[in-house]
């Protein structure tokens, strides 16, 4: 069987795509050293008479990127580090590139070796392993997290306060700009699911994060948690039981290195919990998802009014004043997607096939765009394929649209959340079908998840938010009223 390990050499290669024979003809080696290097098999040193070639190439290979790539990869490997400068990159390489070679003092029993481990005892080790980890990247800008666990992340939700502190440092450094991957083992009772999801919803409304699981129907005997930060730490977990459990901590690159190719493999071989859907394939997905005979309530955050589903006379404007040609097969489609939206979102003024609608608009995002001249719009633009900005007056006839529609339509709700309300809220528009389908618009494309736990985690969460927003900004009159004054003001300037 082929190793997967990796040294920090061949992690470099690879990140920058660098193919083994173009590396090889320039230093004038064989291949097979190459690929040792790469493996781990072989070290590259300074003390290497082919390093400085080394050296070379990789910085040449990178030039015409500017050295982007290149201080890409360091940067995951070296957060702490300013890297400004060529010779600042070109000197963090030479560090990178000698960062496995094994101290000949430590070397026991031949080639194995000994390496320095933090261990925390229990469950509350586990968690101040955590917390350490972020005291240390909240002083970062930004960087990569992977959270791998074979019992429902028991760890998180089992101390509620713990879970409450988790969660929010998270989703601060999520909007800072890190990325997470979450991958769950199912097992044959949700109930655990239920809870990690309870007690961590906000996450699940967040851009910046991936999901997948694992589908086992046996319990684990062993238990075992995975944490990766970028390629530089690894918190390692093993348990027969909850409390019993031991955390060990690494720093050493090779192990942790040898640990993020575990994660990736673990990470490939699961199911994604969002599955990403060309706009015009949403009909069908949604369609085939759930039945339409039985009317369910349906929940929608939209910080803005989202405009692919705005009225028809509206998106045909908007589309010509942003050079999409009426005669064309794309005008048609996006035309055909708004009609779907409206109908299956219930702003249409008919019979709909959702039960109740609950619409969210948040008031400051609302202000925001009232103040601006022309508005993006990333629900068009995923649709068109380019960059599709609207007028004020369309957001406006918009907001008029929706308050006329609001006071005809009595299963037609909106209501108007505030930073003021101290809520926990997504990050992305989402729209929610009762036992149905969640759907999430991030920066790329549209995600569906079909997987029932999270759906209706989902739902209640939402359900949640509703109940607390204050009853004034719930009522429908004085929501109708706001929609059309804001209207009128964005008008008048």
């Amino acid at each position: 069987m082929k190793s997967r390990n990796m040294s920090t050499f061949g992690y470099i290669v690879n990140y920058l795509n660098i193919k083994t024979s173009l590396m090889a003809k320039f230093i004038h080696v064989d291949s097979s050293l190459i690929s040792k290097w790469k493996s781990g098999q072989r070290q590259i040193n300074e003390e290497s008479v082919y390093f400085n070639d080394v050296v070379s190439f990789i910085m040449n290979y990178d030039e015409n990127n500017c050295y982007s790539t290149l201080k890409k990869v360091l940067t995951e490997l070296y957060p702490y580090e300013k890297i400004l400068d060529k010779n600042n990159i070109e000197s963090m390489l030479k560090y990178a590139l000698c960062g496995n070679i094994k101290n000949e003092s430590n070397i026991l029993m031949g080639n194995l070796k000994t390496i320095p481990i933090v261990f925390f005892s229990g469950i509350k080790g586990q968690q101040e392993a955590i917390m350490k980890l972020f005291d240390s990247i909240e002083k970062t800008e930004t960087g990569n997290l992977t959270f791998i666990d074979t019992l429902a992340f028991k760890w998180i939700w089992i101390d509620s306060e713990f879970s409450k502190n988790f969660t929010n440092r998270l989703i601060k450094l999520l909007n800072r700009g890190y990325h997470a991957v979450f991958v769950i083992r199912y097992s044959s009772s949700k109930e655990n699911f239920h809870k990690f999801f309870d007690s961590c919803i906000s996450i699940i409304f967040n851009k910046n994060v991936r999901w997948y699981y694992v589908q086992y129907y046996d319990e684990p005997i062993v238990g075992l948690s995975i944490i990766l930060y970028n390629h530089i730490l690894s918190i390692i977990g093993m348990f027969s039981n909850i409390f019993k459990m031991t955390t060990m901590v690494f720093k050493d690159k090779e192990i942790v290195m040898n640990h993020y190719e575990v994660a990736k493999e673990f990470t490939e071989r699961s199911i994604p919990l969002f599955n990403k859907s060309e706009p015009f394939s949403l009909p069908d997905k949604i369609l085939n998802i759930h039945s339409l005979s039985i009317k369910k309530d349906f929940y929608a955050f939209l910080p803005t009014p989202a405009m692919i589903a705005t009225n028809v006379h509206n998106i045909s404007d908007v589309l010509k004043e942003n050079n999409i040609d009426e005669n064309s097969e794309l005008f048609a489609q996006v035309l055909e997607l708004n009609g779907f939206f409206r109908h299956h979102s219930g702003i249409n003024n008919e019979d709909s096939v959702l039960k109740k609608k609950y619409f969210i608009f948040h008031i400051e995002e609302l202000i925001e765009n009232a103040e601006k001249e022309v508005i993006g719009s990333n629900s068009l633009t995923l649709a068109c394929g380019k960059e599709i900005n609207i007028k004020k007056e369309y957001f406006a006839n918009e907001l008029k649209t929706l308050a006329e529609i609001l006071m005809e339509n009595s299963d037609f709700n909106i209501a108007l959340v505030s930073e003021k309300d101290n809520l926990m809220l997504p990050n992305m528009n989402c729209w929610c079908l009762e036992g149905g389908f969640l759907m999430q618009m991030r920066d790329d494309g549209f995600y569906i998840c079909e997987e029932s736990t999270i759906i209706s985690t989902a739902f209640n969460a939402l359900e949640r938010c509703i109940h607390k927003i204050p009853p004034e900004r719930k009522d429908k009159e004085y929501v109708s009223k706001y929609l059309i004054e804001l209207a009128d003001e964005i008008m008048k300037q």
